[in-house]
């Protein structure tokens, strides 16, 4: 393997891990509010933005990556910015 894809195989795994603790690949809602989390964080823009990024890149879906990353609030892109090399790579 070259280093891009041990770096694309990289953000993958901690992307995977990421969406697993946050319940990301269905989750469930409890008493707390969606995936564990308190309601009034859950039902942050931008809290609800990082999990639907970590979905689509466990997934693999690379054009719900790059929605995402036209769509991120606030200053988000400067921050998907880091995967966007890693994520390009991994398409070859």
């Amino acid at each position: 393997m070259t280093a891009a894809a041990d770096a694309a195989a990289a953000t993958a795994g901690a992307c995977s891990e990421a969406a697993a603790a946050a319940g990301a690949s269905g989750g469930s809602v409890t008493k707390e509010g969606r995936w564990g989390l308190e309601p009034s964080v859950a039902s942050s823009a931008a809290v609800g933005h990082a999990l639907r990024v970590a979905k689509a890149l466990v997934a693999g879906n690379f054009a719900a990556f790059f929605r995402c990353y036209d769509e991120a609030p606030n200053m988000g892109q400067f921050i998907l910015d880091y995967l966007v090399p890693k994520v390009l790579l991994s398409l070859q």
